[in-house]
C-alpha cells in the first residue's frame, strides 16, 4: 500500500508538472515543509464494537495529528482541509474538524462516520494542509485500523 500512495503522489506530481512543463517528484511525501517548518503526519483509525454498538460496529473514525519534526511551533493558521484514507481500490474522503489543543507543536483534527472496514487492516492516509496560499500533501502509510471492544 505504501507503493500505491507513492505512485498516486508521483502521478499527481507528474500531472501538475506537465501543466507547468516542469516535472518534479516529492523528495519525501511523509514530510512536508510549510510555513517555514517541516511536518509529519500520524493517523489513528478506530472502529467501535463496544456492547452498546450495533452488531457490526460503528463506522470508522480517524484522528489526524500533524507534528513539526523538530518540536517547533505549528504555524498559526495551518489547517488540515482534506483527508483521504485508502484501502486497496477503496477510498474515504473527508473534511476533518480541527480539535482544540494546547501544545503548539502539533495540530490535531478528526473525521467520523467513515467506512466499516475491518479492524486489523492497514490503510494509507493522505491529508491536505493549507496555510494562506500554501498547500501541501502529507502521507502516512500502513496505518492500522484498531478496534475498541
Amino acid at each position: 500500500m505504501r507503493s500505491r500512495a507513492l505512485l498516486l503522489l508521483a502521478t499527481m506530481e507528474l500531472a501538475l508538472g506537465a501543466c507547468s512543463h516542469k516535472v518534479t517528484a516529492p523528495p519525501n511525501p511523509q514530510q512536508a515543509r510549510i510555513g517555514g517548518v517541516t511536518v509529519s503526519l500520524e493517523a489513528s483509525l478506530n472502529r467501535d464494537f463496544m456492547p452498546i454498538t450495533p452488531p457490526d460496529g460503528r463506522p470508522m473514525i480517524a484522528v489526524f495529528e500533524v507534528r513539526t519534526v523538530d518540536g517547533a511551533p505549528i504555524p498559526a493558521g495551518l489547517e488540515i482541509t482534506h483527508a483521504i484514507v485508502m484501502l486497496g481500490s477503496e477510498s474515504w474522503h473527508s473534511t476533518p474538524t480541527r480539535l482544540p489543543y494546547s501544545d503548539t507543536g502539533y495540530l490535531e483534527a478528526w473525521s467520523g462516520d467513515g467506512p466499516k472496514w475491518d479492524p486489523g487492516a492497514l490503510v494509507d492516509v493522505e491529508v491536505t494542509l493549507q496555510l494562506g496560499g500554501e498547500t501541501r500533501e502529507l502521507v502516512a502509510v500502513q496505518q492500522l485500523i484498531r478496534r475498541s471492544d
